[in-house]
């Protein structure tokens, strides 16, 4: 049997829609096309960060950068980037990314930071993309991990290349959600290793997860990476707290 040609796909794509239009993930209101992810009111009333924001940290707080405290010369990592402020609305659609598997949320947050770390030149000169990895109990109980499909979406827009095996979780760790600050760090201490040395040397690390609220996890990874010989790690999230 011969597979449909374009404009039988096209068709079929279209009844698709018609009989089951394509739902906003959020409100669960119909989008205007199959592709979208949000309704253009949910999409509109996303906290998208833009410029001008914090040259370190990216906060949309510019006037007190001088005080930024996430990014500081005891971090491992050289810059923190995020999409969005952590609110109501971004906390659910990560949720339903994370245990609801939601993957085009993912893709969809990637995409709107790609764009935006595009035109940074402070985040410039990337030599490849690394997802921050779950340990490997908790991705065969999830199915996936969350970060891979943040990191096609930034891909998918700055073509930079993605290395997913080079990074590795060595313990399950605690939820950090309920920790303070200082119990976060703990916790992530000596977390992740290299697993190829030789190919890590003097790249520059574009390191992404879905939020960033102490940068512990940012922290820990980027200090394997540069014990490894990396010149440099960016922090990249779809959000930050």
């Amino acid at each position: 049997m011969k597979l449909p040609n374009l404009r039988m796909r096209s068709f079929l794509s279209s009844a698709i829609d018609f009989l089951y239009p394509p739902c906003c993930v959020s409100c669960s209101g119909i989008v205007d096309q199959s592709a979208d992810v949000l309704c253009l009111e949910c999409a509109g009333a996303l906290p998208l960060i833009s410029a001008p924001y914090c040259p370190r940290c990216g906060a949309p707080d510019i006037e007190n950068s001088h005080l930024c405290t996430l990014v500081n010369p005891g971090r491992n990592f050289h810059l923190a980037r995020s999409a969005a402020v952590f609110d109501e609305q971004v906390q659910k659609l990560i949720h339903r990314l994370k245990y609801q598997r939601r993957r085009h949320i993912g893709t969809y947050f990637g995409e709107k930071l790609g764009k935006m770390i595009e035109k940074d030149e402070q985040v410039a000169h990337i030599s490849w993309l690394v997802p921050v990895p779950l340990h490997r109990t908790r991705l065969r109980e999830r199915g996936y991990n969350q970060s891979d499909f943040v990191t096609q979406g930034i891909s998918t827009i700055t073509k930079l290349p993605i290395q997913t095996g080079i990074l590795e979780r060595t313990r399950n760790t605690r939820s950090q959600t309920k920790l303070s600050q200082d119990e976060r760090a703990v916790n992530m201490r000596d977390v992740f290793r290299v697993t190829d040395r030789a190919a890590v040397k003097n790249q520059r690390i574009g390191l992404v997860d879905d939020v960033m609220t102490t940068g512990s996890t940012f922290d820990s990874c980027a200090g394997a990476l540069l014990e490894a010989g990396a010149e440099k790690v960016f922090a990249l999230a779809i959000a930050r707290a």
